[in-house]
C-alpha cells in the first residue's frame, strides 16, 4: 500500500468555518423526499436493504464490531482487538480483517451489484456483503481494469466513484458545508477571463496563457495578498504548504511537462513535449513508460533540453543527499519508480549499488520509467508521471547522469562528503532552491522567464515571454509580452486596481473580500469585471468520529439536519457553489457522469427528522438513566463495547459527563467543538451555537478556542505541537477544509482498519462496519 505525501496533508488543508442560522427541534411537515425509515439503533444499516439474489444479507454484527471499540486500545496500550491479512505474520491469530484483504484483489468491476432501493454496493460470496469505505476507496485506485459492462478504466472509475460517494452519504462521516467559492477582479484591458476563465482545475499561470491585454505596454500587473518568498524554482523546499504566489510563478516559468493536465482535469500525454510513447507490462508485474521527446524543445537561453533535464531534479532529491536537503521529499512528490528504496540509501563508493533501476536514460532524447507492481494498478499513475524539463545542472552541478544499461545512477562527485560527513551536493541543492541567486544563473522551461525579483514587504516578480516555449498541450502560447507579480498590501490593493497600478486580483475568498469585490465589479465606471469560480474544495464541520456521539451515524446526521447550509452558503460564497450532501462538488470531474444515477440521502435541514433520528438511535435518556423528557439526551451502551476514552468522555465543561448504571454506561449527547481563535467567523459561529436549536434537540455543545497547531493536537490525540495533554475531548474541528473537486489524490489509505495506519492517516477516524472480516 502507498504511503505518499497525500497521506501527510490530510490534516494539513485548514480553513475557517462558519455554520448558518439553526431552528428548534420543533415538529414539522416532513416530505418523501426526506422521510427515512429506520431501524433501531442496534441493527446495522445494511440490515435495512433488499437482496434480490438468493443470498441472504449480513446479519446484524457482532456487538464486539461495534465502532465503538474496534482495534482501538485501552488505556495501558494493550490492543482490543488483532488486525490481519493473508500472508503477513500472525495472521492465524488475528481476530478481524478487512473485507478488501479477505476478497478485493480478486473481484472486478462487474462482481459488483446495486442495491435498487438505496444505490449501496455489493458483493455475493455465500451471502451478501455491503461494499464499505475501506473497500471502495481502495478498489477506485486498484480495482481499474475493464470489465463487464465497463469497457474502458475511465467507466471503472466512474462507477467505483459513484459507489463511494453513495456509501459515503449514507454514513456521513463529516458534514460538508458549502463549496468553497472565489472571485478575480480584472480590469477592462484584460480579454478572455470570460471566455477561457480561472476554474478549479484551470489555474491563472495555465489560463494566461490564452488571454490578452489592449495595453500598449503588454505588460499585466497581478496583485497578490500573501508574501512572495521566492522559491519560484521548488516552492514546497522544506515546506508543509507552499506560498500560492511561489506556485504560481512556479508554474509560469517551469513547463514542457511529459503529462498535463486537460482543462476538466484528466492527466493526458503532452503531444507538444512527448513525441511517442509506449507502455509495456513487464513480466513481474510491473509497467514501463518509454518517452521519446521532440528534439527541438528549447530553455528560455535558446538550449537544448534533452531526456537529462527531465530526470535531473528527481534522481538529486530521491538520492541520499537529496534527502539532506529535503528529508520530506520522497514522502512528498509521490514518485514510485522501481528500486527506489535501494537508490536512496546510497551514499557513494560503490557506483554498482547506486542504480536507480525504474529510471532509465535510453539516449539524449529518450528515458523510461518502471512502475513497481505493488504500485498497481493504480488510476491514478499519470498524475505522479508529470515530469517538467528542470535545466539539469541546476539540481546535479557538475555531475553527470549515466546508464549502463541496469538504470540511472549519478557519477561518484554528486556523493562528496564533508568534514562531517554529510554531502557537498546538499548545499548545492539548498541554494539551487532558495537562493535569489539560482533565479538568474539557469534558465526556464515554462512560458515566462523570470527577468527580476525583489524581496520584502513589496515584493514583485517581473517575468518576460519565453520566445523559444512551443506552447502548452494545446500548443497554446502566451501573448501577454510581460507579466509582474507584485505583493500588495489589502488597504491598497483595491485603489491600486481601480486606477489602473494593477491588472488582476485573484483568489478572493472570504466572504468580507468577496463582498468587496463584488461592489467593485458594480461600479457605475465599469473599469473593473468580477469573474466567479470554485475552487474544487469543500469547508466541512469535521469530526473526531471515534471519540463521544459523533461515531454514531444518526448523531452526525442529526447535526447536518439542524444546520441551515443554505444560510451558509450565502454568507460565506456569496450564494456561489452547492451545498453538497457528499464528498463531491461542482467541479468534481465525474460528478456530471453520475450525478442523476445516485440515490443519495437529503441532509436539507429538517429538525423534526433529527429528532426523530436521535429517538430511534436510542438517545432516549437523561442524566439519571430515565426516559428523556428534556435537558441533554444520553445514550444506554453496554459496558463490554467501551473503550476507556468513550468511558471517560464529558462535555469540555464538566456539565455532562459518561456515567455507569447497572452494567451500562450512559453517553452524554455532548458535541466538544474546537474553533479557531481571534476570527470573525469563529464569532460568528459561538454565536450560534448558543442558539436554543441544538439544546432543543437535546444537544450540548461547548466550545474552546485555540490555534491550528493546537486543533492539529487535539484532532490526532497527539502532542506534536506540544498543547495536547493526553486527555481526549475535542471530537468536532471548524479547521478543515476538503478537496472533494480533484481525481489526484490516492484516498485509498483514509477509511483504513489497519490499526497502525489508522492512527496515522484516517481521515476522519472512522471505521466503516461493512469492511469488518471478524475472523474468530
Amino acid at each position: 500500500m502507498k504511503m505518499t505525501f497525500r497521506k501527510a496533508a490530510s490534516f494539513l488543508l485548514a480553513a475557517l468555518l462558519l455554520l448558518g442560522a439553526l431552528s428548534s427541534c420543533a415538529p414539522e411537515n416532513e416530505t418523501e423526499a426526506t422521510r427515512t425509515t429506520r431501524k433501531p439503533a442496534d441493527a446495522t444499516s445494511e440490515a435495512d436493504t433488499s437482496a434480490p439474489d438468493d443470498a441472504s444479507d449480513d446479519a446484524a454484527l457482532p456487538k464486539e464490531a461495534s465502532v465503538m471499540k474496534l482495534s482501538l486500545t485501552e488505556a495501558d496500550g494493550i490492543p482490543v482487538y488483532v488486525y490481519g491479512e493473508k500472508g503477513t505474520p500472525g495472521y492465524e491469530e488475528a481476530d478481524y480483517t478487512s473485507l478488501y484483504a479477505e476478497w478485493g484483489r480478486d473481484v472486478t468491476i462487474a462482481d459488483v451489484r446495486e442495491d435498487p432501493d438505496t444505490g449501496l454496493a455489493y458483493i455475493i460470496r455465500g451471502k451478501r456483503l455491503t461494499l464499505g469505505l475501506d473497500f471502495l476507496s481502495k478498489a477506485m485506485i486498484y480495482n481499474t481494469e475493464p470489465s463487464g459492462a465497463y469497457p474502458t478504466e475511465d467507466d471503472v472509475y466512474v462507477a467505483w466513484w459513484r459507489w463511494y460517494v453513495t456509501r459515503w452519504n449514507y454514513l456521513l462521516p463529516e458534514i460538508p458545508l458549502c463549496e468553497e467559492s472565489s472571485a478575480m477582479l480584472y480590469r477592462i484591458e484584460i480579454s478572455g477571463p470570460d471566455v477561457l476563465p480561472v476554474t478549479a482545475e484551470r489555474t491563472l499561470a495555465r489560463a494566461l496563457l490564452y488571454w490578452q491585454t489592449k495595453k500598449e505596454s503588454s505588460t499585466v500587473s497581478i496583485a497578490v495578498l500573501e508574501d512572495i518568498d521566492g522559491l519560484f524554482r521548488y516552492p514546497s523546499f522544506k515546506k508543509d504548504t507552499a506560498a500560492a504566489p511561489d506556485l504560481m510563478v512556479e508554474e509560469l516559468t517551469n513547463g514542457l511537462e511529459i503529462v498535463a493536465i486537460s482543462d476538466d482535469g484528466r492527466p493526458e500525454w503532452n503531444p507538444t513535449v512527448v513525441h511517442s510513447h509506449e507502455e509495456t507490462e513487464n513480466e513481474d508485474g510491473s509497467r514501463t513508460y518509454t518517452i521519446h521527446l521532440w528534439e527541438d524543445l528549447r530553455f528560455s537561453d535558446g538550449s537544448q533540453v534533452t531526456a537529462r533535464d527531465y530526470l535531473a531534479f528527481p534522481l538529486a532529491f530521491l538520492s541520499a543527499p537529496g534527502a539532506e536537503a529535503d528529508p520530506s521529499f520522497q514522502e512528498r512528490s509521490g514518485l514510485h519508480f522501481s528500486g527506489v528504496d535501494t537508490f536512496r540509501f546510497y551514499e557513494g563508493g560503490d557506483p554498482g549499488k547506486g542504480v536507480l533501476s525504474g529510471v532509465r536514460l535510453l539516449d539524449d532524447y529518450t528515458f523510461s520509467l518502471t512502475v513497481p507492481a505493488s504500485e498497481l494498478p493504480d488510476a491514478n499513475l499519470l498524475f505522479s508521471l508529470r515530469l517538467t524539463a528542470q535545466y539539469a545542472p541546476m539540481w546535479l552541478g557538475g555531475a553527470e547522469i549515466l546508464d549502463d544499461g541496469e538504470g540511472c545512477y549519478l557519477s561518484e562527485d554528486f556523493y562528496e562528503k564533508t568534514a562531517d560527513r554529510g554531502f557537498l551536493m546538499a548545499e548545492h541543492l539548498r541554494k539551487s532552491a532558495e537562493d535569489p541567486e539560482s533565479l538568474s544563473l539557469y534558465p526556464y522551461s515554462g512560458p515566462y522567464a523570470l527577468l527580476h525579483f525583489s524581496s520584502g514587504d513589496t515584493a514583485s516578480a517581473v517575468l518576460g515571454k519565453n520566445t523559444y516555449y512551443r506552447g502548452n498541450m494545446r500548443g497554446q502560447k502566451p501573448s501577454i509580452e510581460t507579466l509582474v507579480v507584485k505583493q500588495v498590501p489589502e488597504e491598497d490593493v483595491y485603489e491600486q486596481l481601480l486606477q489602473g497600478t494593477t491588472d488582476i486580483l485573484a483568489d478572493i475568498k472570504s466572504p468580507e473580500r468577496l463582498k468587496k469585490a463584488s461592489e467593485i465589479a458594480f461600479q457605475p465606471e465599469g473599469m473593473v469585471k468580477a469573474a466567479w469560480y470554485g475552487l474544487g474544495k469543500t469547508e466541512v464541520l469535521h469530526f473526531r468520529a471515534d471519540l463521544g456521539p459523533v461515531q454514531f451515524e444518526e448523531v452526525r446526521k442529526a447535526l447536518a439536519l439542524l444546520l441551515d447550509r443554505e444560510t451558509l452558503k450565502n454568507n460565506l460564497a456569496g450564494g456561489l457553489g452547492i451545498v453538497p450532501d457528499g464528498p463531491y462538488t461542482d467541479n468534481a470531474l465525474y460528478r456530471t457522469a453520475v450525478l442523476s444515477g445516485m440515490r443519495l440521502q437529503s441532509y436539507k435541514m429538517n429538525t423534526a427528522r433529527a429528532c426523530l433520528l436521535l429517538e430511534e438511535g436510542g438517545w432516549v435518556y437523561d442524566s439519571k438513566g430515565m426516559p428523556y423528557e428534556s435537558g441533554v439526551r444520553y445514550k444506554k451502551i453496554p459496558a463490554e463495547l467501551m473503550d476507556e476514552r468513550n468511558r471517560a468522555y464529558a462535555s469540555a465543561d464538566g456539565a455532562a459527563q459518561t456515567f455507569e448504571k447497572d452494567g451500562y454506561y450512559y453517553m452524554p449527547l455532548a458535541i466538544n467543538l474546537f474553533a479557531l481563535e481571534d476570527t470573525e467567523l469563529s464569532e460568528k459561529l459561538s454565536l450560534l451555537l448558543k442558539d436554543k436549536t441544538f439544546s432543543a434537540a437535546g444537544f450540548l455543545i461547548t466550545e474552546t478556542e485555540g490555534s491550528f497547531a493546537q486543533a492539529m493536537d487535539e484532532l490526532t490525540e497527539s502532542s506534536i505541537s506540544g498543547y495536547y495533554t493526553g486527555t481526549p475531548l475535542m471530537n468536532a474541528f471548524d479547521a478543515l477544509t476538503r478537496d472533494y473537486g480533484g481525481t489526484d489524490a490516492d484516498g485509498s489509505y483514509k477509511w483504513t482498519l489497519d490499526p497502525e495506519e489508522y492512527e496515522l492517516f484516517s481521515e476522519c477516524f472512522f471505521r466503516d462496519p461493512a469492511d469488518v472480516v471478524w475472523l474468530k
